[in-house]
């Protein structure tokens, strides 16, 4: 690029951009944590393609948390059977999908491998490759938190979350995350990312 023009050079950010696989289903988040697929195919032939194909980061199922790949370079749609994606590897100053708490600039966060919330970024901060320091101070979703257990779910097939004022600017579309959940012998409900479907009001 020219460097005549100073306001454009000094405002694009420095990124190092790869096309690879995404071999999920899935839908991704602009900034959202991937990893390579380091043991596609057969264990004992030599395969170009563990260096292409990515997946969801999991330290459980498949153990591949330790090969962080990178960021999604946008928000893709869910396709079925994957598709081609680009990211952002290592070493590039980009967007990052933070996980559902204030983003303090100077801070360190970490991809989340959990299977409720995978490729998000939280306040680990441990050293490597997956952890990126924040270069923006930012507050949490605006659908809020309940990290202190004050919401309560309810209801059988579509099921009611309530949290006083946390669904103030929240609309259909948004998720929600649940990250644990008590049965009382009555509600219960299964940890992962929820779509809301309806907004009764802000609570």
């Amino acid at each position: 690029m020219s460097y005549d023009n100073q306001a454009l050079y000094q405002n694009q950010a420095r990124v190092l951009p790869r096309h690879v696989w995404f071999e999920g289903s899935t839908a991704l988040y602009m900034g959202q944590g991937l990893c390579y697929n380091r043991d596609y195919g057969t264990a004992t032939d030599a395969d170009g393609r563990r260096d292409k194909f990515v997946e969801l980061p999991s330290g459980v199922t498949n153990a591949n948390a330790q090969w962080f790949a990178g960021v999604s370079s946008r928000a893709y749609p869910a396709v079925t059977g994957g598709q081609w994606i680009d990211i952002y590897e290592p070493g590039s100053v980009c967007q990052v999908a933070v996980g559902y708490e204030d983003a303090v600039i100077g801070a360190k966060v970490t991809c989340c491998a959990s299977a409720q919330d995978p490729g998000r970024f939280v306040k680990a901060g441990f050293n490597g490759k997956g952890t990126a320091r924040l270069l923006e101070t930012d507050s949490a979703s605006t659908i809020g938190s309940s990290l202190d257990g004050s919401a309560t779910l309810s209801g059988t097939t579509g099921k009611t979350v309530t949290k006083t004022a946390a669904f103030a600017s929240a609309a259909v579309g948004d998720k929600v995350v649940l990250f644990s959940i008590e049965d009382d012998g009555t509600n219960s409900g299964t940890e992962g990312i929820y779509e809301i479907a309806t907004v009764t009001d802000d609570d």
